[in-house]
């Protein structure tokens, strides 16, 4: 689960938090090498992670918060 919460007060920036959960996918990257769903990807992480997501483009909705379509997630070191 992801949880971003925005407590700024922006009137632009601040009133979006988000909460992500039950993902349908998963990317890591473990030693330098990425990982879509346990399958070992061969390529730069970011290069491989940008044509993962562009699969799943879609049209910007004016109407919905500015963060739409991507990845979200967390590190560890």
């Amino acid at each position: 689960m992801t949880f971003l919460d925005s407590a700024a007060d922006h009137g632009l920036l601040g009133p979006y938090s988000y909460l992500a959960c039950d993902p349908f996918s998963t990317y890591l990257i473990a030693d330098g090498q990425p990982n879509w769903n346990g399958e070992a990807l061969a390529g730069d992480p970011w290069a491989v992670l940008r044509a993962l997501l562009a699969r799943f483009r879609e049209a910007h909705r004016p109407d919905l918060s500015p963060f739409q379509v991507g990845a979200a997630g967390s590190t560890s070191i």
